[in-house]
């Protein structure tokens, strides 16, 4: 059999106080406080849950507990209850609790063993608090957290909403990324619209193509480029028609024409590949380079 202990005080800053020196004392080993929570309640009568001290894992009940305990004395302040039937807390100590926790006050909540209550006690004395006790079986505390937790299980209109909530969240986060992604795309297009065929393109070319043959590989993709830098989106290449050479705009003609020039006198052979597709129409475009 544990008591449920709460000592009650008219300023919101006591009760911390109290417990401060109730725990140098602890660590001292003149006083044990196992399991045990500052609570206040403003001047707009909201309670706030200051600090849970205890000693884990089993001498300690979780914040969860203290905060489902509070909405129960408390249910004006969001609690929703408990079934009558399941856990007996004294109504009248309920109410006497509800009479000294007044706006502008707070209070120190203790789950103590009976061997230690005498010892807890004496250590309140002289801090000017209104102590209350109620029994409280240690099977209560137990149940008390399985039936406070029931109650807190949501409805499923809840869960709907909050997925719903959720799915639309992320409706919205692969909103922003396309636009991200759209944006990055016609900036692409843009420089390479105006790019020429530089130094460092090269040397890729011959770096990609090394590495490729090191490897055992007779190929290399060595230059994509999206396909609206084809004047007909790259038709002429999926219908592999011999002239959609002549689509090709901006650096992708210089680089295929460094291949004409080149590199197809030396043996290299150039593959022109779609691959792949974006909302349905044609996405980027390879050029591969082979050797064998």
């Amino acid at each position: 059999m544990a008591h449920l202990l709460v000592v009650a005080f008219d300023s919101l800053g006591a009760a911390d106080e109290v417990l401060c020196r109730l725990r140098s004392l602890q660590k001292e080993h003149l006083v044990d406080l196992e399991d045990a929570c500052v609570v206040q309640r403003d001047e707009q009568g909201v309670l706030h849950l200051k600090q849970v001290v205890g000693r884990p894992p089993d001498g300690f009940l979780s914040k969860g507990f203290w905060r489902r305990l509070m909405a129960h004395i408390f249910p004006a302040n969001g609690g929703k209850g408990v079934r009558g039937g399941d856990i007996e807390l004294s109504r009248k100590f309920i109410e006497q609790v509800g009479e000294q926790l007044r706006p502008g006050s707070s209070a120190i909540f203790a789950v103590v063993e009976p061997a230690r209550l005498d010892k807890l006690v004496e250590a309140f004395q002289g801090a000017g608090g209104h102590l209350l006790k109620t029994d409280l079986p240690d099977e209560a505390v137990r149940e008390l957290e399985l039936v406070l937790a029931e109650s807190e299980i949501p409805g499923a209109r809840e869960l709907r909403n909050l997925a719903a909530e959720a799915a639309l969240r992320e409706s919205g986060a692969r909103h922003g990324r396309r636009n991200e992604e759209e944006e990055r795309r016609r900036r692409w297009i843009h420089e390479l619209l105006h790019a020429d065929l530089t130094p460092g393109l090269v040397e890729h070319i011959r770096h990609t193509c090394l590495e490729a043959a090191r490897r055992g590989e007779t190929r290399a993709l060595v230059y994509r480029f999206p396909s609206e830098m084809l004047e007909d989106r790259g038709r002429a290449i999926i219908d592999q028609d011999p002239e959609w050479p002549k689509t090709l705009r901006g650096q992708p003609r210089k680089v295929y024409e460094f291949w004409k020039r080149e590199l197809e006198p030396r043996g290299y052979k150039l593959t022109v590949r779609l691959l792949n597709y974006r909302d349905g129409l044609p996405g980027d475009v390879g050029f591969y380079l082979s050797w064998a």
